[in-house]
């Protein structure tokens, strides 16, 4: 673009200079002053002879009739700087209709991508919308998942005391059972001792508490039905066995 516009002003400068050096040659032939020129000045018709032979010191006019010629070989160069000049202005006028109809396309292709922008813009809010609503539900999921955990430290805090707790009782549990187991022993002896010497009266004697047995069951069976008397109901069968299960032989 640089080099264009220099040479477009090196051809205008010349163009001009040749159109003012015929101006001066023509002013100087009204006046008969063709070869006169101040001292050391080249005279209009040696300039232009200069354009048209390119030979030092050859200068074509030497007489008025030849200066036509002059004329003419100078109008033959300014039509050629127009003509050339014509012929770059149109084919800068060609390129820039390329480019003019490539713009137009441009635009065109662009003015069509819109509807294509638009729903993409939907779509990226959408998408938007959704990540954002994805990311309340993920933090509430972590506020519920957090809080489980706590809750579970707490319980598991809980049971570790409960168990304790537990363990404590089993303890103390096991110890009175021992306890409980030793003095039934200790109480079983002496009975031992007294039913081998007995003998047959002992067995009289528990006989005799048959009928006794049937009647406590029958009112712990029929006349009462509340939850305490059917605990210790049970736990009588159990004694019952239990005394059965251990009864020494005579």
């Amino acid at each position: 673009m640089d080099l264009t516009k220099k040479n477009k002003r090196e051809r205008d400068e010349e163009e001009g200079w040749i159109c003012r050096s015929a101006r001066e040659a023509t002013q100087a032939t009204m006046r008969g002053r063709w070869t006169s020129c101040p001292s050391g000045t080249p005279s209009v018709a040696q300039r232009v002879g200069h354009l048209v032979s390119s030979v030092d010191g050859l200068v074509p006019f030497t007489e008025l009739n030849e200066f036509d010629e002059g004329c003419i070989a100078a109008k033959s160069l300014l039509v050629r700087g127009l003509s050339a000049q014509c012929s770059i202005e149109q084919v800068a006028r060609a390129r820039l209709d390329g480019y003019k109809s490539k713009l137009c396309s441009l635009v065109g292709e662009l003015s069509g991508r819109d509807p294509e922008k638009e729903t993409l813009a939907g779509s990226l809010k959408d998408a938007n919308f959704e990540i954002k609503r994805l990311l309340l539900e993920l933090k509430k999921e972590k506020r519920d998942t957090q809080g489980l955990v706590d809750y579970y430290n707490d319980s598991e805090e809980m049971m570790k005391a409960l168990r304790q707790e537990l363990e404590l009782e089993r303890a103390a549990a096991k110890a009175a059972t021992d306890e409980a187991k030793t003095a039934c022993h200790l109480c079983l002896g002496p009975f031992a001792i007294a039913w081998a010497r007995q003998g047959g009266l002992v067995d009289e004697l528990i006989g005799r508490f048959d009928p006794l047995r049937a009647r406590r069951r029958h009112f712990w069976q029929k006349e009462g039905q509340s939850t305490e008397k059917a605990r210790l109901y049970a736990q009588l069968v159990k004694v019952e066995a239990t005394n059965h299960e251990e009864k020494p032989t005579v």
